[in-house]
């Protein structure tokens, strides 16, 4: 991977989808940008300070109408497979959304979580097949994704599988977990840090309806909402609004 892939910082790259980022978080990425990392809750300028980076990044993926991507796998190892893709851009508009045969059967616990089987992916195409067209479509753009160590990893060890270049075509990756994180402001004694939210949660929190099973362009659809909803900064956990607005003009509507 990349080292342009690693530049939002403190991503943790196996949380499995639909599950509580906090409860499997381990170490995170040496690297970090702008999130708090120390063993006691930031001062209130800090937190307000995280709070409206994670506001202006927002409306920079917004600004350059960054594409939106989601994954569903084989796993969530070092082995894992693209079982499903979604890319949608920050308009709304849907460039890609398929289903990915995988070189070997699905595992049932990962069946169990997104609700993609073999026999849905009998006639679905393989990531030879595919690949061109998402590395056109991802040419020079900016990808953000719900957990992008995630997303990114596996797509990379996909394309990696078949001897396909994946991601050194993109212009760079951010990672809309974290930024949450950093608006919303729940602290974790426990981790030192800002809770990273699952994307359920992040969704309800932000009042983003979400519709439809847990699958790859379901999970854009949401993030792409809660992304909106920083920009427009409404509201965020313990971190006042208004305060917000003080630092940063309002988006417009």
């Amino acid at each position: 991977m990349s080292a342009r892939l690693d530049h939002d910082g403190f991503v943790q790259a196996l949380i499995p989808k639909g599950s509580d980022p906090e409860a499997l978080a381990s170490k995170p990425a040496p690297n970090a940008g702008p999130a708090a990392t120390s063993h006691q809750r930031p001062a209130g300028d800090a937190v307000l300070e995280l709070a409206c980076a994670a506001v202006q990044r927002a409306r920079d993926w917004i600004a350059i109408n960054a594409l939106i991507l989601d994954t569903e796998t084989t796993g969530l190892g070092e082995d894992a497979e693209v079982v499903e893709l979604a890319v949608i851009d920050c308009t709304g508009a849907v460039l890609l959304d398929t289903l990915v045969r995988p070189s070997a059967p699905i595992p049932a616990e990962a069946a169990a979580i997104s609700g993609i089987t073999d026999a849905m992916l009998e006639g679905a195409p393989t990531w030879t097949q595919i690949a061109d067209t998402f590395r056109a479509l991802s040419a020079g753009r900016t990808l953000v994704a719900y957990n992008a160590a995630f997303d990114t990893r596996v797509l990379e060890q996909t394309g990696r599988r078949y001897a396909l270049p994946a991601l050194d075509q993109i212009a760079g990756v951010g990672c809309a977990m974290q930024a949450y994180a950093d608006f919303y402001g729940e602290w974790s004694e426990e981790r030192g840090r800002f809770r990273w939210q699952k994307l359920s949660a992040a969704a309800r929190q932000m009042g983003v309806p979400v519709e439809g099973a847990h699958r790859a362009l379901t999970d854009c659809i949401s993030t792409l909402g809660v992304i909106r909803s920083m920009a427009d900064d409404r509201g965020a956990g313990d971190m006042s609004s208004a305060a917000v607005a003080t630092v940063l003009p309002v988006s417009p509507s």
